[in-house]
């Protein structure tokens, strides 16, 4: 998990520098590109991320709880604590999902006194509340000592989101470019690991 932790770190650390830079070469000014980012980076996403500290806490009592299970080898209790965990994950993000459609603009202009990244937000609040099922299953793998699956699939979701960033922004789509590989990058780490943790399951069976 920490190299996980280190792999996003690094793929966020180039994220604004291929923005900036492809963008200044499209013609686009500094100011347009900086203050564009921080409408979707410092206004909409901390916004749809309003929920990660409830989730945060399911994955702490996760990982113990399916440790202790799989070490009494209770793989259906196992199962159906995942199963709890992503639909609890699912309807909190949902949830707040709702919560943003109906007052996404309301919601940004008490926090920041301005609406202007509402069309960002609209647009990534219909996807980012996948995002939650990753936490379960993460928290499964790891209590499956699968760690390796999780730091690869960081590895090449990363990869894939800036390789998909910088041919979208050639391709003139500017910053729905980042929204779409927000996206992209959010559905392969769900793919990946939640196939890895499928198989890890059958082959407790």
């Amino acid at each position: 998990n920490v190299l996980s932790k280190i792999i996003g770190n690094i793929i966020y650390f180039f994220e604004p520098i291929i923005i900036i830079n492809l963008l200044l070469r499209q013609g686009f000014s500094y100011k347009y590109i900086t203050n564009h980012y921080a409408l979707y980076n410092l206004y909409a996403i901390p916004l749809v991320l309003f929920p990660a500290f409830v989730i945060s806490a399911i994955e702490t009592s996760l990982i113990p709880d399916l440790t202790k299970k799989l070490k009494n080898h209770n793989i259906k209790g196992f199962i159906l604590r995942i199963k709890k965990s992503l639909l609890l994950s699912g309807l909190i993000g949902l949830f707040f999902k709702f919560i943003i459609d109906i007052f996404g603009k309301q919601l940004l202009f008490l926090i920041y006194q301005d609406y202007e990244a509402y069309h960002y937000l609209i647009i990534i609040n219909q996807f980012f509340f996948l995002y939650y099922f990753e936490g379960p299953i993460n928290s499964a793998l790891t209590a499956l000592a699968k760690n390796k699956i999780i730091f690869k699939t960081t590895l090449i979701a990363g990869l894939t989101k800036l390789l998909v960033l910088i041919l979208l922004i050639k391709f003139n789509m500017q910053f729905y470019a980042l929204l779409i590989s927000e996206f992209i990058n959010i559905v392969v780490v769900l793919l990946i690991n939640g196939n890895a943790l499928k198989q890890a399951i059958k082959d407790l069976s």
